[in-house]
């Protein structure tokens, strides 16, 4: 996600956009991924081979889709070597900074959540307690509770845009003219 963020900066002046407008935008585990990505800008952890050292790698906003932010996961084995509990501390590093919840003071931009309130897989709690931790730190965020709508209510399988997923893009729309104005 850094790198990808560096990349689009480094890539703006070439194909004419304004760098200080990128945003991020994920769905589920896109994004958690685009959460973490948004609330650490500019830390050392997540230096390694792939980001250019001297590009920043903030983003301007965030629009996240029934994400799951304080760093569960279903796959933590996969993605940080063992549960937060585990005295593995390697482990509980990664964990720490995979939450979202706990560094949404260093937002550097608003943000716009969504979640269904039936979600099955993830729960809405996540969506709530990020949104609150953000309101807490003084960023612009506003969050949209999806009345019966599931994990993924946006979209599914052969069904690209439901009814529901494209009311959800027009309120994108509508906070994409109110915050960033062309």
């Amino acid at each position: 996600m850094k790198a990808a963020i560096q990349w689009a900066r480094i890539q703006a002046e070439p194909l004419g956009y304004d760098p200080q407008r990128i945003l991020l935008h994920g769905s589920s585990a896109g994004a958690r991924l685009a959460a973490q990505a948004f609330v650490t800008p500019g830390d050392s952890w997540f230096q390694g081979p792939d980001v250019w050292p001297d590009v920043a790698d903030d983003a301007a906003g965030l629009i996240g889709f029934y994400g799951y932010y304080d760093g569960d996961t279903l796959e933590a084995e996969r993605y940080y070597g063992g549960l937060p509990d585990t005295g593995d501390r390697p482990a509980t590093r990664r964990w720490v900074h995979a939450d979202s919840v706990s560094q949404a003071v260093n937002a550097t931009g608003p943000v716009l959540l969504f979640h269904g309130d039936v979600d099955g897989l993830i729960s809405i709690a996540q969506t709530e307690r990020f949104g609150a931790a953000l309101a807490e730190s003084g960023v612009d965020v506003t969050t949209f509770i999806v009345t019966d709508g599931d994990h993924a209510f946006d979209g599914r399988l052969g069904d690209l845009t439901t009814d529901t997923g494209a009311d959800a893009a027009a309120e994108v729309a509508t906070w994409l003219d109110e915050r960033f104005p062309a």
